[in-house]
């Protein structure tokens, strides 16, 4: 509501993002400790990209991995608050350090409000990583549930 009485001009677009900066790695390193990580080069992926094109052109679709949906989606960019902090005020409630903390907390820890543990989704999605605070799957052939969508408010 701050932003309704500030000194915003129309349209004006401001980032809220935590000033913590995060490589992929520091989040996975704190999201699932001690995870083996294939890195792939980026000419690599690039290639791989460039070469699904004219497949999937002779199928008249575009690739999801089109070398321009990569360099997209790897673009290194970074985001920044500073305008909110200077116009509203602005600071974040919880951090990214924290948020991830929050996601990744076993379930006996977990705040309801935050749905499925990382755990209990990776195991639904068959992965080998067990959730103790959740019951085993009944089918192991069946389709994994479709977490309910939490919508947190603060």
């Amino acid at each position: 509501m701050t932003a309704l009485d500030g000194p915003l001009r129309g349209g004006e677009v401001i980032q809220l993002v935590d000033p913590v900066r995060l490589t992929q790695q520091d989040v996975l390193q704190r999201a699932v400790p001690g995870a083996k990580v294939l890195r792939t080069p980026r000419a690599l992926v690039f290639a791989a990209g460039r070469l699904s094109e004219p497949v999937f052109g002779a199928l008249k679709r575009q690739s999801p991995v089109a070398a321009y949906r990569l360099r997209s989606a790897l673009a290194r960019v970074e985001f920044a608050s500073d305008r909110a902090r200077e116009l509203l005020g602005w600071e974040p409630r919880v951090g990214v350090l924290e948020g991830i903390r929050r996601v990744t907390a076993p379930a006996a820890v977990r705040p309801p409000e935050l749905g499925p543990t990382a755990e209990a989704l990776r195991r639904a999605a068959g992965g080998e990583v067990a959730d103790a605070g959740a019951p085993p799957p009944a089918d192991p052939g069946a389709p994994p549930p479709v977490p309910e969508r939490t919508e947190v408010r603060t």
